[in-house]
Order: structure tokens, then C-alpha cells, then sequence
């Protein structure tokens, strides 16, 4: 695809520029309907149809991770890549906040005995939800934080339907319990068997 930046050309003829043009505004319409819609309909045009970004700091060289913002702007959105994972983030004037967090899904088999379910990284917090596919009663969810080389990790009481028993599904592994970044479990109320993680954490 062409793209004529010496355009239109003093030294040409309007015959001889026809051509250049004609290429610059094909250029224009076809690299915009790239993430925007452009010529498709007046309902749609100028809108974007999706946002597609490179990690900031791989954009330009020397980049740094995080972009200021410009002048006279309220806030930028951009990726970076977190612990091997490009993700997306917010800066304003009170910081730097990560909009998507990253995420971890997999299958573990639940026993009696504290078992390492995940490795999460370092500086991270997040979300934790535990299921079982075949069963309205084998869930629960917690939440974690990792920093300094360990994760530590803590589930959420929860009651069944209308009791008011409270009950504590799995223990997690936290202080003298923890081993390393890696998220541990062990049942205590939830049936022992292969359950479903989806963990979801940001950096801190």
C-alpha cells in the first residue's frame, strides 16, 4: 500500500497528481477501517469497531514503561507488559491504575493435604473462585496478595442457601502455611475431587 507524503506535487501537473492522490486516499481509508469504521455507513463512520495497541514501551525506543499525560488531557489508556503478560492500564493525575487484569484458569484435584494449585507472580493481588462444573454446592472464592517472594492467600466464609451455618470450604495457604508465589489449598467443608480455578489479579 502506498502512501505519498510529497503530495500534491508543485512540480506536477493536476494530471500527474491524480494518481498520488488517488493512492493517498485509498491509503486513508483502508488503514482507518483497520480499528474504526470509515466509509460504511453515517451511523457508523468515525467510531471505532475495536482499539488495537502495541506495549508502550515497545512503540518507540527508549520509551519508558509508562507514558505521561499530555497536556490539556484528563487521562491515557496504553499496554505494558507485567510479569511476561501485556495488559491494560489507566494514568491520570492520581496514578496508574491496571483497567484489564491478567488471569489464570486450570484444573487441579482438591485433597486433605495443602497442595500447590498455581505459581502467581510477584507484587501482584487478585481474585480467586474455586468450582466444581457438576455441583451447586463445591464453590468458593477468596482472594490473595503476593509480595517479598510469597503468596499469601485467604477464603471467604460463606452460608448454604438459607441457613445460617457458616461454613469455610477450603483453607488456603497463608503464613506458615505458604510456600513461595505458589497459591496452596486444602479442603476443609468442600468435597475433596477435580475442581475448576479461575484466578483473575493485578499488579500492586
Amino acid at each position: 500500500m502506498v502512501w505519498n507524503s510529497l503530495w500534491p506535487d508543485g512540480a506536477k501537473s493536476v494530471k500527474q497528481n491524480t494518481i498520488p492522490g488517488q493512492q493517498n486516499t485509498t491509503y486513508t481509508e483502508t488503514t482507518m477501517n483497520n480499528d474504526h469504521f470509515w466509509n460504511i455507513g453515517t451511523d457508523e463512520d468515525g467510531y471505532h469497531r475495536k482499539v488495537s495497541m502495541e506495549n508502550y514501551a515497545d512503540t518507540f525506543v527508549g520509551a519508558p514503561a509508562d507514558p505521561t499525560v499530555p497536556p490539556g488531557m484528563d487521562g491515557s489508556l496504553y499496554l505494558k507488559t507485567v510479569s511476561g503478560r501485556v495488559q491494560g492500564f489507566y494514568r491520570n493525575g492520581n496514578g496508574i491504575y491496571q483497567y484489564i487484569p491478567a488471569f489464570l484458569t486450570g484444573t487441579f484435584n482438591l485433597n486433605t493435604s495443602y497442595q500447590n494449585v498455581v505459581t502467581v507472580p510477584d507484587n501482584t493481588y487478585g481474585e480467586i473462585y474455586f468450582f466444581k462444573i457438576d455441583s451447586s454446592l463445591d464453590v468458593t472464592n477468596g482472594y490473595f496478595k503476593a509480595a517479598g517472594g510469597v503468596c499469601q492467600a485467604y477464603c471467604n466464609v460463606q452460608t448454604l442457601a438459607d441457613s445460617s451455618q457458616m461454613t469455610i470450604p477450603m483453607r488456603y495457604g497463608n503464613g506458615s502455611n505458604a510456600s513461595g508465589l505458589n497459591l496452596r489449598v486444602r479442603t476443609r467443608d468442600s468435597a475433596t475431587g477435580v475442581y475448576n480455578y479461575r484466578i483473575t489479579y493485578w499488579t500492586m
